[in-house]
């Protein structure tokens, strides 16, 4: 019965953990650049260099064009913030996930037996993932020659844990980490936006 009473004390902490918002995250925010690329098409797919753990399935990469959580982000971006929509495609942005990993950490654990689940009732995590990607963006004109490449690496560790870890942490980790990682590209990507547009005929 002792052990009934600690379950549900446990399982009522974990109904505060906070839900994570996927629909809302894949909104980009507005960069306000001064100039944008010509219009192209933006496409997510990855390449024979993608490296993962067993847990890769959970995002369902393949080696096609995608249409997922991330390649909504990266449409929703290329459209909302780098590109002129208006006028004839002048070229593609095809971003590749070349690496993906999000390692779970089950040490937290062993604070629950040994100590009749006090520290998870106080806020220790239960667990954590910590995701990591690495993309690389190439930007092909409309005959299909590559003229730029970009690269970026992005991390994040999210936490399963009473009051104000996620329910989820998984998808957090592997959202967050990727958005960290197109971020770096983007930002590169920004201040040649001039030299690449002159390309872009």
């Amino acid at each position: 019965m002792k052990k009934i009473g600690l379950f549900l004390s446990f399982a009522i902490l974990l109904g505060g953990c906070a839900s994570y918002d996927l629909q809302n995250a894949m909104r980009p925010d507005n960069r306000r650049f001064e100039q944008k690329l010509p219009n192209m098409e933006a496409i997510f797919e990855t390449g024979k260099s993608v490296v993962s753990d067993t847990s890769v399935s959970n995002i369902n990469i393949t080696s096609v064009q995608l249409n997922n959580e991330f390649a909504t982000f990266f449409g929703r971006e290329v459209e909302k913030n780098l590109i002129n929509m208006n006028g004839p495609i002048k070229g593609k942005l095809v971003l590749d996930p070349v690496y993906f990993e999000n390692k779970p950490n089950n040490a937290w654990l062993f604070t629950l037996y040994p100590l009749l689940f006090i520290p998870p009732a106080l806020g220790v995590p239960l667990n954590s993932y910590t995701a990591k990607w690495e993309l690389e963006l190439n930007v092909f004109d409309k005959k299909g020659k590559r003229i730029a490449r970009y690269s970026g690496e992005g991390s994040d560790t999210e936490y399963l844990a009473a009051y104000w870890g996620w329910k989820d942490p998984y998808t957090v980790a592997a959202f967050e980490s990727y958005k960290k990682a197109l971020d770096k590209i983007i930002l590169q990507l920004q201040n040649d936006i001039p030299l690449l547009s002159a390309k872009l005929k």
